[in-house]
Parts: C-alpha cells; structure tokens; sequence
C-alpha cells in the first residue's frame, strides 16, 4: 500500500509539473468586422460592402429605411468585442462608428457604417475624399446629400493600394469641362502576387463598390447601385476628352510574371457607358458586358480620341418592353474605363480618360 500511495503521489506530481509547463494560448490582437447583416427587406441592394482598408460599410437602404432603428448582426473576430453591441438597434439616419477591441485589449479599429439610399443622376465630380492608409492614399470621388458625403462611386485604386505605391489610377484633375474639378482615369501596369493578380490595370471609375479578390480580379469590382422607382432613364449625356497610349497589346501573366504582345494596327479606345439591370444583386467585371439581366444600355460605341472636351448625348437602348419601372427592383450603374478591352487585359499603357458633368437624363413613369 505505501509503495502504491508513494506511485500516486509521484503521479500527481508529474501531472502538476506538466500542467506548470503548458502556457495559455496568447489573447487574439485581431480586431475585425468579418460580417455585417441586416434584415434585407430594408436593403434596396443585396449586397453589404466592407472596405477593410478604409474600415467603412456601405449599406444600400430603402429611402423609407433611413430612419427606422435596425439590428445588425455583426460577426468579429474571436475573442474581440464590439460597440455598439451587435443586435443593437440603430438609427443609419447618419454615419454610425462601430469600434472593434481586440481579445488582448491592445488593439481597437473603429468602422464607419454608412447608408446610402437612392443616388441623383448627375455628377459633376467636385467632391472628392482621400481614402486609404499610410503611404499608399489615393483620391475618390462622393456625392453630396446636403452636407452628407455619399461614396457611391468606386474604382479599381483600393486594390492597387494593397500591393503597390501611388499614384493610382483614378484620380481628381484640374482639367475639367467646368468647375473645379474632373475625374481622369489612367491605364497602367498590373501587379503579380504569388503568382496571380492582374497583368494590366485600365483604370476605372464606376457606381458600385470593390472588393479585393486577387485570385479573380475581375470578380472584385461589383457594379449596382438602386435605381429609382418610377423613373425610366432616356438618354446618358457628359463630356468626355481622351487620349490612347501609343502601343496597343494583349498583356497576361507567365510563370509569375507580366507579359506583353503587341497587337499590330489596333488602337486603344475608352468605355463610357450606362446599364440598368433586373435584381438586388450587383454584376461583376465577369458579366457586367453581357448578363442577361440587362435591359437597358447607353453606350458611347466608339471610344475615339478627343484632344478637347467632347460632348456626347446617347439615347438608351432597351432589351425588354415589360419592364414596370414604378415596381420592380432594378440597379443601375455608371462605367468610365480608359481601356474598352480592360476586361479581357487588352490596352494600351498610358491611355488616359477624362470625364466631368455626367448625367443620367430619366423621365417619369405615370
């Protein structure tokens, strides 16, 4: 018996010494919105947008939901809190801040929740915010509700900030038709990393929101934005100016790296055109040309080259005779590239656009 308790004891001491030896896991430093939902009977867009790089969130909301207080449900990373508490009801009347403390308590983030609802139809692009972080900061256009910024405009720059410095290429210029400002959209090189990315970045601007996906690039700009109920647009008017890069190729990536084939006779040409669409959900850089949700078009055909500014007037083209614009949920969007053939990684280097005073001219639907 004494030579068993002497066996026990020495037991209980091995285990006291191991249990002296293991550490506790360190506390997560993480501090991160991962979801954000809410009731999409008040979303006018089935799509809610985070923007790590600039801790916003947009939520495409109802006119009528504005006011209402609504529960989000938030999903952060483990271990950390955030406040306001997810199932907390709020008002998006305004910009609501979300701050995420981290599980060690070392770290905070704090998130700009915004509400968009229904957009006008001009745009002028005298507004313009600078987004991003440290270094790596890039200029971006937001309309204005009142004194109340509204980013509904997006562009491939947030993606470029994740791998590279500026300059970026959409940005602001002094060279507008009127006013102060215009937006000039610029084609450049593209990125590789770990062997994927994009092997030419034609610069773009367009209505909608982008979300960083290097393994399919096309996939990361979703194009939408509510369209009015009764309205029915009629034509798609501006002024443009653009000047194509001299050499014009086929870009890809080869074993890690940026290839190009220069296409003989061919000349780079701009994309300026408007689509309404059927659903909730946005388009992609995949199907945004030719989903079969489509059912109205104002497209400049051509993309010439303008050394001033040129005025362009283009009647919508329409796909669909039954559509009731007083009831069905329809997105539109606004797309500007400096390279038509951006999709498909055909350009040329150096193309620039430059856009001001756009508008999307509607008539009412009795």
């Amino acid at each position: 018996m004494t030579k068993f308790i002497k066996q026990l004891a020495i037991c209980f001491l091995g285990i006291g010494l191991c249990h002296s030896c293991i550490k506790s896991a360190p506390l997560s430093p993480e501090a991160d919105i991962e979801t954000f939902s809410i009731d999409p009977n008040y979303l006018d867009v089935n799509k809610i947008s985070i923007d790590q790089i600039n801790k916003t969130i947009l939520l495409y909301v109802k006119v009528d939901s504005l006011n209402i207080r609504i529960k989000p449900v938030i999903a952060i990373t483990k271990g950390a809190s955030v406040s306001p508490a997810s199932g907390q009801a709020v008002a998006f009347s305004q910009p609501v801040q979300y701050t995420v403390t981290s599980e060690d308590g070392k770290n905070h983030k704090t998130y700009t929740v915004k509400a968009v609802a229904v957009p006008g139809f001009s745009y002028e692009f005298e507004n313009w915010q600078q987004l991003g972080t440290g270094t790596r900061l890039y200029e971006h256009p937001v309309e204005m509700a009142g004194t109340v910024t509204e980013p509904v405009w997006s562009s491939g720059n947030p993606g470029l900030t994740i791998v590279t410095d500026p300059p970026y290429p959409t940005q602001k210029t002094t060279d507008g038709y009127q006013g102060n400002y215009a937006a000039q959209i610029t084609t450049m090189p593209g990125t590789v990393v770990f062997g994927a990315g994009a092997p030419m970045a034609a610069g773009s601007l367009f209505l909608g929101t982008f979300e960083t996906n290097i393994s399919e690039p096309l996939k990361s700009t979703k194009f939408g934005q509510p369209f009015a109920k009764a309205k029915r647009p009629v034509r798609f008017t501006g002024y443009y100016k653009y000047t194509p890069g001299s050499t014009y190729s086929q870009f890809s990536i080869v074993n890690a790296q940026i290839t190009s084939t220069t296409i003989s006779g061919a000349q780079d040409s701009c994309a300026i055109y408007v689509i309404v669409f059927r659903g909730s959900d946005p388009l992609d850089g995949t199907n945004v040309s030719n989903s079969s949700r489509i059912i109205a078009r104002a497209e400049m055909k051509q993309g010439l080259p303008a050394a001033a500014y040129t005025a362009f007037n283009i009647p919508f083209e329409y796909y669909d005779s039954s559509i009731d614009w007083k009831n069905e949920n329809l997105l539109f969007t606004v797309v500007l590239s400096s390279s038509k053939g951006g999709g498909l990684y055909r350009g040329a280097l150096n193309s620039q656009l430059k856009v001001d005073h756009l508008a999307v001219v509607c008539e009412d639907v009795p």
